[in-house]
């Protein structure tokens, strides 16, 4: 749709081949679809209290999640991108049962957990694995790489000490920490990083959980060893049909992984879809700016400049309007005064942009 009086928005830039920006999409097909989702949220929103001193006596209460609605499938990958500070890791903590939300609810295969405690919510935490950003802060440096993996195991209390410790050699061995015999005794810092991350993977598998959350887990690695552990969580995810939530900065990571991303942009989902649609058509200008960050594999390439200018607006709650109209080139009055919804503009991919709006007329 063309948008009377909006900025002219290029639908198609030369970088829009996925090939071009090095994101190797892959198709694959979504035999999950009709499945119950392994983990679901609805308009899940998350409001932090500002807090008031002698000092500060007027604080906004921060937004850091709003209505954000999305699913996870047996077996397939949700990718979720986003600049630091859009509220990924918050979004993953409630889905975790890490934080309470403020409102809207998250259901695990069908049932409502938004607000277990006791037995209920032990059980679901067997069934959620955790990968964080650094093994390094996540890996407790006075434990053994056995204790540290073992330790799900001893919370639940499964197994006596001689069967966890099986288990245990039996997953380094899966993580590809071979010989185990030469890990199990090892302290975290006689590791390196990529071995460490790959302990961390077992960690979070010990437990043969339905759904691994990973919070950008090749972040702090070195390019060379980051294929190793992204080839692992895919295999992982293939061998015990996972479902997988996927954080990450990196647009050429979730294309290789994910089946499925999300964007994120100052705690909202702004597009959401297949994962081949949503990086290669980019539909939100905000998607369009992020894939700009991607270095192009031939550096004779010209990319043409994004128009992004300034920096991320308040998350104040008291915020009206699109979050991202400060920002974006093509914005206009609508844009201020009115948030988005998310529609769905083509099978399975949504957009929260005033453009993709037929019954929205963008002004400057």
């Amino acid at each position: 749709m063309k948008a009377e009086g909006a900025m002219p928005v290029d639908r198609q830039p030369v970088d829009n081949d996925p090939e071009l920006l090095g994101l190797p999409v892959a198709q694959r097909s979504d035999s999950n679809a009709s499945r119950t989702p392994v983990i679901e949220a609805r308009e899940l929103t998350k409001v932090f209290t500002g807090s008031k001193s002698i000092f500060r006596r007027n604080v906004d209460d921060i937004r850091a999640v709003t209505k954000v609605s999305l699913h996870v499938d047996p077996g397939s990958v949700l990718g979720l991108a986003g600049e630091s500070g859009c509220g990924k890791s918050v979004t993953a903590e409630m889905l975790a049962k890490l934080q309470e939300p403020t409102s809207g609810s998250i259901s695990y295969r069908g049932e409502d957990i938004t607000h277990v405690g006791g037995a209920r919510l032990s059980t679901f935490r067997r069934k959620v694995g955790m990968v964080f950003q650094s093994p390094f802060d996540s890996m407790n440096p006075r434990w053994k790489i056995a204790d540290a993996i073992s330790e799900p195991l001893r919370i639940h209390k499964v197994g006596d000490r001689s069967e966890r410790r099986s288990a245990v050699m039996e997953m380094l061995e899966r993580v590809g920490l071979r010989p185990a015999e030469y890990y199990i005794e090892r302290y975290p810092h006689e590791l390196s990083g990529g071995e460490l991350q790959r302990a961390a993977v077992a960690r979070a598998l010990i437990l043969g959980p339905d759904l691994v959350i990973a919070d950008e887990p090749t972040t702090m690695l070195d390019v060379s060893v980051r294929a190793g552990i992204l080839n692992l969580l895919k295999r992982m995810r293939d061998e015990e049909n996972l479902a997988m939530l996927f954080i990450s900065h990196d647009l050429t990571t979730l294309s290789y992984l994910c089946d499925r991303v999300a964007i994120m942009y100052l705690g909202r989902v702004v597009e959401m879809g297949p994962a081949a649609g949503v990086l290669g058509e980019r539909l939100h200008p905000y998607t369009n700016a992020l894939a700009a960050a991607v270095p192009l594999e031939d550096p004779d390439l010209i990319r043409p400049p994004v128009p992004i200018i300034g920096d991320l607006s308040s998350a104040s709650a008291t915020t009206q309007g699109c979050a991202f109209a400060p920002r974006c080139p093509a914005g206009g009055r609508v844009c201020e005064e009115e948030a988005p919804e998310l529609l769905e503009v083509r099978e399975g991919h949504y957009v929260a942009c005033h453009l993709h709006d037929d019954s929205k007329v963008v002004k400057q």
